[in-house]
């Protein structure tokens, strides 16, 4: 055998053994979640696979597909916003979703599982051979089969958008969550209600008296100012050249401190006033 017919005939080897190493992989994930709902006293809990993903929720079957559906169309819009290329991997094989309808086992999972307590209704851990999403419950809360769905989707965008900011880069809350929300909302599709009830509330509050600024997303937490401004950043009509530089100059310094949105803005050559004029232009014209 020559070498070129050599080299081909090892391509194809390897390339036949791809899906044998993804199919070990995913059933070695599928038995660490069977093992982790056990670990949090959980039986009645409906698991679907997807390409993507393993969906864990105390739903019918059907409303469980529903979910996993969402979520590769939530990957789908979020990758292509972060730029990943076609074989860039945000994690190992499949991500687990586990949602749960009640405080109590998703705090056992936390112990049991991710081997720690936690105040927020969520956790992530995607640096691993079995990465995860849990999704809780708030206190006095209890969401509907939509809301239920559009949470995981944005936990699973502010999951990606952290893979391609990288480990060291601290996202505030604001940014990962105002990214996850928006994409869920554009993952819906033109027209649909998510999509169309963000640019309702967002125009609503850029031409109320006062209007809203593009500041109060990160100085005093408006959800819809996060939401529309990330919309922005990430789907803008210079998203494509200015949202790799926004989340790079989110990065810490070397002596490991966060930046401000102040040094943020200066490293991207902006003013909170520059931002604020051409966001609002966004959220009333769409250009």
């Amino acid at each position: 055998m020559n070498v070129r017919r050599w080299g081909l005939f090892c391509v194809l080897v390897a390339m036949s053994s791809l899906p044998a190493a993804a199919d070990e992989l995913s059933d070695k994930q599928k038995a660490a979640a069977v093992k982790n709902l056990k670990s949090a006293g959980l039986s009645n809990v409906t698991t679907v696979e997807s390409a993507n993903f393993i969906v864990c929720v105390s739903l019918p079957e059907a409303k469980a597909k529903a979910i996993a559906e969402s979520l590769e169309k939530v990957s789908v819009t979020a990758k292509k916003a972060l730029q990943f290329e076609p074989n860039e991997e945000p994690w190992k094989g499949k991500l687990t979703v586990y949602i749960f309808d009640d405080r109590r086992p998703f705090q056992m999972f936390m112990l049991q599982v991710a081997k720690q307590r936690s105040s927020d209704p969520y956790h992530i851990s995607v640096r691993s051979d079995v990465p995860f999403i849990a999704r809780g419950i708030e206190v006095g809360k209890k969401p509907t089969d939509a809301e239920t769905t559009a949470d995981a989707g944005k936990l699973v965008a502010g999951a990606l958008l952290g893979t391609k900011a990288g480990a060291t880069t601290p996202l505030p809350e604001w940014i990962r969550f105002g990214f996850g929300r928006a994409v869920v909302a554009r993952a819906a599709g033109q027209g649909s209600r998510p999509l169309n009830d963000l640019k309702a509330k967002a125009k609503a509050a850029v031409t109320a008296r006062p209007p809203a600024q593009a500041e109060d997303a990160w100085a005093s937490g408006n959800e819809i100012v996060d939401t529309s401004l990330m919309d922005y950043l990430a789907f803008g009509p210079t998203a494509a050249a200015n949202f790799p530089k926004f989340l790079t100059a989110l990065r810490p310094s070397e002596n490991g401190d966060a930046p401000s949105m102040d040094q943020v803005l200066m490293t991207m050559t902006w003013t909170k006033e520059d931002l604020d004029k051409v966001w609002k232009k966004y959220v009333i014209t769409g250009k």
